[in-house]
């Protein structure tokens, strides 16, 4: 590929001189410079060459008959170079048989002219070639930056005085949908029947639009689709005495559900805390007040009210911790073993008070997978929480099978719980998404568990799978591990 040319376009034409006769030399840049052209000499191949990478020139003049490199070979090894085939070559010779001719077309000349030169002709031979060449080079630069434009990660719209489209790239008619064909296109009327106008009093001003104005367009959620937030940045300039309006637009829902992500986990954070703390602190004061006119019964009853908020006060801090600083998934050493799973079941079960868990004796299996200890540990501690949290009497049935395929081992959870609906299933994994709520706002668990299990398999190139039980009420959750791969 061509490299662009240092001078800007409106500088002055570079013409390469290569001769080995200095007199020719001489005399072909005198006549040049004084037509404006900005000129180089060289007196041999291998200089000529070396300009010509260092100078990008906008024609090479070049003697035939030269020692050591010779000008058909300079041609020749000009257009082999991908730095410099496009680059006009004239070549300058004495030798007027016709076979000399035909080795400098097949070399790749663009031109001839004979020794001695006439100089009118010598100058008009030059002004057009150079003309020729720079067109090709704009139009070169054009098809570069229009394949930039393309291929843009943002949305580039330009429209005319009247807000009508005179360019849109394939990113903005996906962002704003738009049709494929643009071309006189009444802008502002489509985009407020697809968008909400953000702020509407800087739209209204359409299409001379404020440059500092941070400008948005809201697609709103829907039962089938999500919310869409793109961002929109103005400039306005004159061309021809007319003014144009280009907008660059940028999707950024994401980072706005992000956004929305910590407000509604410190919203919840607020809320979830609130609880147990009342019930603590209401407990306590009333015992500090009243225990003079409590009997041990009703004290004994206040006390256990106050204890309980403790512990789920407890509870939810410790669901809170656990994903911030959750253990790294990647392990140090050997991966864990899978003979210490029963160990990891058995101690979660226990801790959660589970007595219906069971797990499935297994096939032959790798020794171990590419999992840290402490990570999986908390992975099984978490589903199975998660199977006693959402199952109707706290009391599930759950069943653990382990396989080996594709060097990955399968890790399933199924229990008889409630299960979850479609829409639950795409977003479990999420951070912060809660699965069900009570009557009183309360979320029986704050939806980190899975996201948290999610993140550490991801991190060790596993994947997470959760569907309904076809048989009967209940969730599977499948972890898709890597094996440790021997070194």
């Amino acid at each position: 590929m061509r490299k662009v040319p240092l001078q800007m376009s409106n500088s002055a034409p570079i013409i390469l001189i290569i001769d080995d006769d200095k007199t020719s030399r001489l005399a072909l840049r005198r006549l040049l410079e004084r037509e404006g052209y900005s000129v180089e000499v060289a007196a041999c191949g291998q200089e000529g060459l070396r300009l010509c990478h260092s100078l990008q020139p906008d024609v090479v003049l070049t003697d035939v008959v030269m020692p050591d490199m010779d000008g058909y070979e300079l041609c020749r090894r000009v257009r082999k170079d991908s730095e410099l085939s496009d680059i006009p070559v004239i070549m300058l010779t004495s030798l007027e048989d016709h076979d000399s001719r035909v080795i400098g077309i097949e070399a790749g000349a663009d031109d001839f002219l004979s020794k001695p030169f006439e100089p009118s002709l010598l100058k008009a031979r030059v002004r057009t070639v150079t003309r020729l060449n720079r067109y090709r080079r704009i139009q070169t630069q054009r098809s570069r930056l229009v394949w930039v434009v393309e291929n843009a990660n943002e949305g580039y719209v330009l429209c005319d005085e009247a807000g009508r489209v005179a360019f849109s790239n394939m990113k903005s008619r996906q962002l704003l949908n738009l049709p494929a064909q643009t071309d006189d296109f009444n802008l502002y009327p489509h985009l407020r029947r697809e968008f909400t106008l953000l702020p509407s009093e800087a739209w209204e001003k359409w299409p001379h639009l404020d440059e500092h104005e941070d400008l948005q367009l809201l697609r709103p959620e829907t039962e089938s689709l999500p919310a869409c937030w793109l961002e929109v940045k103005a400039i306005t300039h004159q061309l021809g005495g007319a003014n144009e309006t280009l907008l660059r637009v940028a999707d950024i829902t994401t980072e706005m559900n992000t956004q929305q992500s910590v407000w509604t986990f410190e919203s919840l954070i607020s809320h979830k805390l609130r609880t147990p703390l009342t019930k603590i602190s209401w407990g306590v004061t009333f015992l500090s007040k009243k225990a003079h006119k409590l009997s041990p019964e009703q004290i004994a009853e206040f006390a256990t009210q106050a204890q309980g908020g403790v512990q789920e006060l407890q509870t939810e801090l410790e669901e809170v911790l656990a994903y911030i600083n959750a253990p790294t998934a990647v392990p140090d050493g050997q991966g864990l073993a899978l003979e210490n799973i029963e160990h990891v079941v058995k101690e979660a079960s226990q801790q959660l008070q589970l007595t219906k868990v069971k797990l499935e004796p297994w096939a032959i299996l790798p020794p171990s997978v590419f999992l840290s200890k402490p990570a999986f540990d908390l992975i099984c501690f978490e589903l199975l929480q998660n199977c006693k949290k959402f199952h109707p009497t706290g009391d599930p049935e759950v069943t653990i099978t382990i396989s080996f395929e594709n060097g990955f081992v399968h890790i399933t959870f199924t229990d008889n719980g409630t299960g979850l609906s479609p829409h639950q299933l795409l977003q479990a994994t999420k951070p912060y998404y809660q699965t069900e709520k009570g009557f009183t706002g309360q979320v029986p668990g704050m939806g980190l568990g899975l996201s948290m299990v999610t993140t550490m398999i991801r991190k060790v190139g596993g994947q997470v799978r959760l569907r309904n039980r076809a048989d009967r009420a209940g969730l599977v959750v499948e972890l898709k591990v890597p094996v440790v791969v021997g070194k």
